[in-house]
């Protein structure tokens, strides 16, 4: 046996950069969600003059849009080995439903109260959203992604 070290053969394992997408995908979703509630909020004091309205809703649209990527980031770290067809669908399910069942509510909302309130409930929606991705746990190392 030869005492010489043969380094061709040392397998050493690929760091991933997992934790720093979580921690950037979980404070990106904080932050646009935070952001766009804080908007809706300003839109249901009604004090804003006219001609911002589009200018801040443009800026909650970005805000929450932004937030899009790291929510599939945040599903894709959290899916178990094999199973991203059945998470992901689950989870676009969810929100194809939320989508038919959300102008129902909003609605009911503007027959029947004040309609500033819409824009309370959009805000409190949103909130609500981030103790969801608070709840996220790293459980398995993410699906490899698909070619």
């Amino acid at each position: 046996m030869s005492s010489e070290f043969d380094r061709s053969k040392i397998e050493v394992p690929a760091p991933t950069a997992w934790p720093v997408v979580l921690a950037f995908s979980i404070t990106l979703i904080f932050a646009g969600l935070v952001t766009a509630a804080g908007f809706m909020m300003l839109l249901a004091t009604g004090a804003l003059a006219p001609a911002l309205l589009p200018v801040v809703l443009g800026l909650t649209g970005f805000c929450h849009g932004a937030t899009g990527p790291s929510r599939d980031m945040l599903v894709r770290a959290a899916t178990p080995l094999g199973a991203s067809g059945k998470v992901f669908g689950f989870v676009y399910s969810g929100l194809d439903l939320g989508s038919c069942l959300t102008p129902l509510a909003f609605g009911w909302l503007l027959d029947h109260g004040d309609p500033r309130m819409l824009f309370v409930a959009v805000a409190i929606l949103m909130l609500c959203t981030i103790g969801t991705v608070a709840q996220v746990r790293r459980s398995t190392q993410p699906a490899p992604a698909s070619a």
